[in-house]
């Protein structure tokens, strides 16, 4: 606009000789046209990245009204604007659902790590094993615990000890836990499984891996204050599980589902 208005100036100045004051009126239209001129092009090539900066401002200062007004107006001057406002509702939906999915994620492997560390750890070379503090399980006890053992990078595999101690012989050939109107069998293998010790009285145990099914039924079993174990050969012993053992359970349950989340 200024160049044009610099070609034309000399032949305004030519044409114009009649009269000093007359030349200079007419300058100063021509000047203040053009300037109005800049400035309208300045409008329409910028309002609308001036109109988004407001939206901006307008956002960061908590102004949402303004926020629509504006966004409104944007709107009315670009209509496109509408099919963009709706791709991009939709790309912020999937980010929303991505994040929200990688915070279960984070929160999950945060419940995990929980988990874990509630129980006590023993390291021997490349095998890890994981059971309850509150178990203190010695052979001359009647009691029930159960603790995992992993190797390496390899699944974890839970193991369940089980113990009775008095003064005559079970001989036990059934192991099981009971409670309500359920119960599951322990299988063993007596030669590879169960030991046996003479002291001041006696004592036998089993120590075995657990199937799946065992576990699902240890995750009830834990829970219910009427859980028993019952050692069947001579004669049968029954005896009903404390508070202590059943959240010890608990515990080792879960940290062992957390290590298989982890693997």
């Amino acid at each position: 606009m200024r160049s044009l208005f610099i070609c034309i100036l000399p032949l305004i100045l030519i044409c114009s000789c009649s009269s000093n004051n007359e030349e200079k009126d007419k300058i100063n239209q021509l000047t203040q046209k053009v300037e109005k001129l800049e400035t309208l092009l300045n409008d329409c090539q910028n309002k609308d990245h001036r109109t988004i900066d407001r939206v901006i401002a307008a956002y960061h200062d908590g102004n949402f009204d303004s926020v629509k007004i504006l966004y409104a107006e944007l709107q009315r001057i670009y209509p496109e604007l509408h099919d963009l406002k709706s791709a991009m509702d939709k790309h912020y939906e999937v980010i929303k659902k991505e994040t929200a999915s990688i915070r279960k994620i984070t929160e999950r492997e945060e419940a995990s790590r929980r988990a874990i560390q509630k129980l006590k750890t023993e390291k021997v070379g490349s095998t890890t094993l994981y059971t309850s503090p509150a178990f203190t399980h010695f052979e001359d006890r009647n009691l029930i615990s159960i603790y995992i053992i992993q190797k390496d990078k390899q699944p974890p595999v839970l193991f369940m000890k089980l113990s009775y101690s008095g003064n005559d012989w079970i001989h036990f050939k059934k192991a099981s836990l009971h409670y309500g109107d359920r119960s599951i069998e322990i299988p063993f293998d007596a030669f590879e499984h169960k030991e046996t010790k003479k002291d001041a009285g006696v004592s036998e145990w089993i120590e075995v891996p657990i199937s799946r099914s065992i576990v699902f039924f240890l995750k009830s079993f834990a829970k219910t204050i009427d859980a028993k174990t019952k050692l069947t050969g001579k004669h049968t012993e029954t005896r009903t599980i404390s508070s202590k053992e059943r959240q010890a359970i608990i515990d080792v349950l879960n940290g062992f589902d957390a290590l298989n989340s982890l693997n």
